[in-house]
């Protein structure tokens, strides 16, 4: 059966055909966003890519919320290269969050791509409250002609705000070296699938998009969640252009930026994040792993005895005895082992000992550790994170 008999959401959205040459849909959800037109405008300023595309924008709210004054755009907006979409829609008050707001829109692009065939053509993820570079589109239709990966994510680094609200700016610099210094600890621990995963930021290719069963409807994490399933089948980081998020904070969803944010500023203390001692055990964990293909035997730190159950092992043996190949054994292994579980590991050493340090103290031992001179200040230190994930390469699974 089909992605769209079995996995879409039942209800189109558009009543209008999809244009043959469309390559390119970027879908923005937007809850309470007083500010689309600044984003939409950013796109419409962007350098023209020789495909055409759309900018798909759900305007969504709880049946039970009145809605905001629907966003009307001025009947020139569009251009000969792009096209804006902007539809306002009611969610169940259960299910109505990013999550399903996303996968309305993804479903629909999906659906438009699919009716001409285009199933390498790309469905993007944006965000309401973003603005892009000039070369955003570009670097898009880049990626789409050249790139032989089936998602990406894009470069992304949050506005800070003038210097009149410096609590507001330390708060969005901290939430954003942690994410960054997770990313870089991840893979010094030895994971592979280790990306960025902004919902704002993320590329995925119709055919990869449906494959993988669509995006989810939690209401936060669902970006997270979504690019898991779709790393394994080729990655990028798409480092030549930038998204350009909001720092604000917000009480929308449990968790994410604008939550970090907000509890940064009701709180008062610095963000934390993982310690080194995890990242160093964790490290351990990924290296005993892997000698388990020749030894069959687990030797991993006792801190850990009660995550890697017997359950967990005998996954492990199953992996290690339907592998014909090291190769195959270790494209197996960081599948399984994949950014859930990595995750859930560290928050069992956290809750077992080994307590989160301040996002400045993890950020500037990994730096150290990489003998990579940085400067001690926080703008400093992001300013170096920032330059790595322009200039790194990813690793490779296998």
């Amino acid at each position: 059966m089909s992605y769209f008999s079995r996995y879409a959401y039942p209800e189109r959205i558009l009543d209008i055909p999809p244009d043959p040459d469309t390559r390119i849909i970027i879908t923005i959800p937007a809850y309470r966003e007083p500010d689309l037109m600044k984003t939409l405008v950013s796109l419409r300023s962007c350098q023209p890519p020789s495909c055409l595309t759309e900018v798909l924008v759900l305007d969504n709210h709880p049946a039970s919320e009145s809605p905001l004054p629907a966003c009307i755009l001025p009947d020139n907006f569009n251009l000969g290269h792009l096209k804006f979409y902007v539809r306002q829609k009611a969610l169940p008050d259960k299910k109505a969050g990013v999550g399903l707001a996303r996968k309305i829109l993804m479903d629909e692009a999906a659906w438009r791509l699919s009716a001409y065939g285009q199933e390498r053509a790309l469905i993007v993820g944006l965000d309401a409250d973003c603005e892009v570079a000039d070369n955003y589109l570009l670097a898009l239709e880049q990626f789409l002609k050249h790139d032989p990966n089936e998602g990406g994510a894009i470069s992304y680094e949050h506005r800070c705000p003038d210097d009149s609200d410096a609590l507001l700016c330390r708060a969005i610099m901290e939430y954003e070296l942690h994410l960054r210094y997770y990313v870089h600890a991840q893979r010094y621990a030895g994971a592979v699938y280790a990306h960025q995963t902004v919902g704002s930021a993320m590329v995925v290719r119709n055919r990869t998009y449906q494959a993988t069963g669509g995006m989810n409807t939690r209401k936060a994490g669902e970006d997270f969640y979504f690019l898991q399933k779709v790393m394994p089948h080729g990655f990028a980081e798409i480092n030549g252009t930038t998204v350009f998020p909001s720092p604000r904070p917000s009480d929308r969803v449990p968790f994410g930026t604008g939550k970090a944010v907000s509890d940064r500023l009701s709180d008062g203390h610095e963000r934390l994040t993982y310690a080194p001692e995890a990242i160093l055990t964790l490290r351990k964990v990924y290296a005993d792993m892997i000698t388990f293909y020749e030894t069959g035997r687990l030797s991993l730190p006792g801190i850990l005895t009660g995550f890697f159950t017997d359950g967990l092992i005998q996954d492990l043996d199953r992996i290690r005895s339907n592998s014909a190949s090291e190769k195959t054994y270790r494209k197996q292994l960081h599948n399984w082992f994949d950014g859930f579980r990595l995750m859930k590991c560290l928050h069992f050493l956290r809750e077992n000992g080994i307590p989160d340090v301040p996002v400045s103290e993890g950020a500037s031992w990994l730096l150290d550790l990489k003998q990579i001179h940085h400067e001690d200040s926080l703008a400093g230190m992001l300013k170096c994170y920032r330059h790595l994930d322009k200039s790194s390469t990813p690793p490779q699974a296998g």
